[in-house]
């Protein structure tokens, strides 16, 4: 596919993508007659594009299949760490498992969006992917939650880093060696499950959440809570902690089932106020922030905008709470096809994302194909 002086190649149509045949022609058609571009700021406490091996003989770590989708029709920058300021140019945030950002990088987020800048947040209580980090490996014990709590509270959403939800409704079939059982803390949602008024969610077929958190609207919140993927009467909780220590059908049994107010993925709608009153803060002391390793002396980086206190007009936040549901291990199965990476998807957890993204940065021409649910478009005739 060529316009002018650019070109997208497709090499060779895929039998196992023949599903996807016309999402990925017009993905092609979109690139290359786009006149301007979509920019997306991805702030992780992981490395998403992989690297080195961390362990010397093993392979190298891969880059997750949901960035290099992303990448294919947005233009993705990953943000350092040591960022005191959003970009004006950033046109969509994505803030993946904020464990142990600074307070400064967390007020950077907090004064992006009073500037009405558009913004994904994925925590989880659980990470399971975050086990292969650097922080948590050689016999450190393992930090896996994520939280955000004083830009959740001027937000209007609670959320508990220490819980893990389940339902048995939604529970998944597992493998644990001893036979195959329901395991509530992994859930698969079909698409009656999902908020299907909503452009991200409708027509998706099958999610799966891992060992997720979950929102509800605070008591005290003036924002407007939108649910897009809820839990149902047979849920309940656990604590995070015992899913290093118990098996899963204990995991099962043990779950509290309560009629609390679940939501896995929600929006969030306000005039939100800071959660910084008092403007930017000091550089923090403690050497795990990413920011501490810079020099005290060092002269003061001034800032671009001024300090809002509120925002002035309403905006929207997307939440997630999870995050493995979108590592490789439960997106995607991974086919060599002639010395190349063939990508099979196993349900629609990178549609989903997707679909976020290209929603929140306003590209919903690609999303509302991707969406469009199964055809059977056999490729038998070659012309």
């Amino acid at each position: 596919v060529s316009m002018l002086d650019k070109e997208m190649l497709l090499p060779y149509f895929d039998l196992r993508r023949e599903e996807f045949l016309e999402y990925d022609i017009s993905q092609a058609i979109q690139k290359v007659s786009s006149t301007s571009s979509t920019k997306i700021g991805l702030l992780s406490s992981m490395s998403l594009e992989g690297g080195r091996a961390l362990i010397p003989g093993t392979a190298p770590r891969e880059k997750w299949v949901f960035l290099s989708e992303l990448e294919k029709s947005l233009k993705v920058e990953i943000l350092p760490l040591t960022t005191e300021e959003i970009n004006d140019e950033i046109n969509l945030l994505i803030v993946l498992h904020p464990r142990g950002f600074s307070s400064r990088l967390r007020y950077a987020i907090d004064q992006y969006v009073l500037r009405g800048g558009k913004i994904i947040v994925l925590l989880d209580p659980n990470a399971r992917i975050d086990m292969t980090s650097p922080a948590n490996q050689f016999g450190q014990q393992p930090q896996l939650a994520s939280d955000f709590p004083e830009l959740l509270k001027k937000w209007g959403v609670e959320y508990d880093k220490t819980k893990v939800a389940g339902d048995h409704l939604h529970a998944s079939q597992v493998n644990t060696g001893r036979g195959v059982i329901s395991f509530p803390i992994w859930m698969t949602f079909r698409s009656q499950s999902l908020n299907q008024e909503h452009p991200i969610t409708a027509q998706l077929e099958n999610v799966l959440f891992v060992e997720a958190g979950s929102f509800k609207k605070a008591d005290d919140s003036t924002s407007d809570f939108t649910a897009l993927l809820s839990l149902s009467d047979q849920s309940g909780f656990i604590d995070a902690f015992q899913l290093r220590f118990a098996s899963p059908d204990q995991l099962s049994r043990e779950m509290i089932i309560n009629d609390d107010q679940k939501a896995l993925m929600a929006i969030t709608s306000g005039i939100f106020a800071t959660a910084f009153p008092d403007g930017q803060p000091a550089k923090d002391k403690n050497g795990t922030d990413a920011s501490a390793a810079s020099d005290n002396n060092e002269e003061e980086q001034k800032l671009k905008h001024k300090h809002l206190d509120k925002a002035l007009e309403r905006n929207s936040i997307l939440l997630f709470s999870d995050v493995d549901f979108l590592s490789d291990q439960f997106t995607v199965q991974k086919i060599n096809f002639l010395g190349q990476s063939i990508i099979q998807p196993t349900n629609d957890n990178l549609n989903l994302i997707l679909n976020a993204a290209e929603h929140l940065s306003g590209n919903e021409a690609l999303m509302s194909i991707r969406s469009r649910g199964r055809f059977s478009r056999p490729f038998t005739r070659l012309l």
